[in-house]
């Protein structure tokens, strides 16, 4: 058992769900990093480094044949390895998400907040947060295809459907329905706190991929200059930058899929009240 320190159930204005966000992934640290490094980062680095292999292999082609960018501009898409990478790093970013939610899920029921007990709690959720990714980023992609908006609309919509089905416990549909019914009436809050924390998250996360960057950038010309010569020592320091980009990235990315953890209980306690409803409960 452990001491409460976080009150989850509680209406929470834009500031105060950041500070409470970044406050309860500060205080619980060490569970989250090892957590994120178990579970998540050997399928972002090894996806990752396959999609950079694929595309240093790419660029190496384009700049020997011209012809190949012409005639295929989404040869680099159809490769194998690249395909492989790529699947490799969502069912990263899905795992992420799920470890997560379960680092909460752990901590509001009151559980030992440990690794082991994070892992089973993630592992135990992670066929239906897989298809609740996978379901809601199809009717997006529907959406968005009528037309940018509906997507997006659409995507903030299902934003706490993820936590619903967690803590919830209910189906995949129920969850996409319930969490329509909770962002109504508070879609545009919850855009632009999703917006204010991914920004922030993605600053923090992003700062050796903005380094690595410019490094690839510098030395794209001189690729190019020499006929597309790809040396030895720059295919090692892609291969270095995403790696240490794999191992970062995703411990501050976390923090996206804890805040919107926050924004459920925020919205539930606005709308059902849950916080008064449970002291009722108690007193009777």
């Amino acid at each position: 058992m452990q001491t409460e320190q976080f009150d989850f159930n509680k209406e929470r204005g834009l500031g105060e769900k950041i500070e409470f966000t970044f406050s309860f992934w500060k205080e619980n640290f060490k569970v989250i990093l090892i957590s994120v490094l178990t579970l998540v980062t050997p399928f972002v680095i090894i996806g990752g480094s396959m999609t950079t292999y694929a595309s240093t292999d790419f660029l190496q082609n384009s700049v020997v044949d011209p012809s190949i960018v012409a005639n295929n501009p989404f040869a680099m898409f159809a490769n194998p390895l690249f395909i492989t990478g790529y699947i490799l790093s969502i069912i990263g970013y899905i795992m992420l998400t799920s470890v997560g939610t379960g680092i909460i899920k752990v901590y509001f029921d009151k559980e030992e907040l440990t690794v082991d007990n994070v892992r089973k709690t993630a592992m135990s959720y992670i066929g239906k947060v897989f298809g609740l990714s996978i379901t809601s980023l199809l009717l997006v992609f529907i959406g968005s295809m009528v037309f940018l908006i509906p997507g997006i609309y659409l995507a903030i919509g299902f934003s706490v459907a993820i936590p619903i089905a967690v803590f919830e416990d209910v189906s995949i549909s129920e969850a996409l329905s319930r969490s329509r019914k909770l962002i109504s009436g508070n879609w545009w809050s919850t855009f632009g706190y999703l917006i204010v924390l991914s920004f922030i998250a993605s600053i923090l996360g992003s700062i050796i991929g903005f380094v690595g960057g410019l490094f690839i950038g510098g030395n794209v010309e001189s690729i190019i200059a020499s006929g597309g010569e790809i040396t030895e020592s720059y295919s090692v320091m892609l291969l270095v930058i995403n790696f240490l980009s794999g191992l970062v990235t995703p411990v501050f990315y976390v923090i996206i899929y804890l805040g919107i953890v926050v924004q459920y209980f925020s919205l539930k306690e606005q709308k059902e009240a849950t916080s008064i409803l449970n002291d009722v409960e108690a007193m009777s």
